[in-house]
């Protein structure tokens, strides 16, 4: 009466659905663990680039008013936080979440070392007037650098994040469609047969020729069709 080849398994249908649904759920699930994972190791790198700058700042400005002052010991004692400060950007530097075309750029152009060794010629050398300039063009131009970094690196983590929710966002969007799309095809081709076949079994003096269920219903609701019209012919 019916041809079975052409008819799918609820069960079979059901458990697909719920693979999908579940691999799916596990991808958003990943996803958002990597989100979290990205942005709290991009705050680190936010947070150190930060320090960086107010550091070397601070540094700057002291550094400013020594050669203002043309005060020699406060010169060196400052090297030693300009050596910090060298230290804290190798290491920043090294961070894998740095941009790679930012970092050659700022290995460049970022030279502390240079800017130690002319403090320490312009303290024996009288404060030379070319020397005092150099020192304040270099650091005017390294804490441009390090504007830029921080600019560069909260672009890079805000895009990223952008990009990682876009896809948060479509795989829900494809599970949603994926279960809304099976329970349209689960009401169309068992629900409906189901309720039909209800209604046939409540009329009184049902005949064998009235037990049918629409085409395209699922094997099971077939099957269970052809076992009520079994029953009823062995009444």
């Amino acid at each position: 009466l019916w041809d079975k080849g052409l008819m799918f398994s609820l069960r079979r249908f059901v458990w697909l659905v719920f693979m999908a649904a579940l691999l799916l759920l596990g991808l958003v699930i990943f996803l958002g663990v990597n989100q979290y994972l990205v942005a709290d190791r991009y705050n680190a790198v936010i947070e150190a680039g930060e320090k960086a700058i107010f550091r070397f700042a601070t540094v700057r400005e002291s550094v400013t008013e020594a050669l203002i002052e043309r005060d020699t010991q406060k010169l060196e004692q400052l090297v030693p936080e300009l050596e910090e400060v060298h230290s804290a950007l190798k290491r920043l530097q090294e961070t894998p979440w740095v941009p790679a075309e930012f970092e050659l750029g700022f290995i460049d152009k970022i030279d502390i070392a240079g800017i130690v060794i002319t403090i320490r010629r312009i303290g024996t050398a009288g404060f030379p007037d070319n020397d005092i300039a150099a020192v304040q063009r270099e650091m005017r131009t390294i804490a441009d650098h390090l504007i830029k970094f921080d600019r560069i690196v909260v672009g890079q983590a805000r895009s990223r994040m952008v990009n990682l929710q876009l896809v948060i966002i479509g795989s829900m969007g494809i599970a949603v469609t994926i279960v809304s799309f099976s329970l349209i095809i689960l009401y169309r081709n068992s629900i409906i047969p189901m309720l039909l076949l209800t209604d046939q079994l409540r009329q009184e003096n049902t005949e064998l020729e009235d037990i049918d269920v629409p085409n395209g219903s699922s094997r099971e609701v077939t099957e269970l069709a052809e076992i009520l019209r079994q029953r009823l012919e062995e009444s």
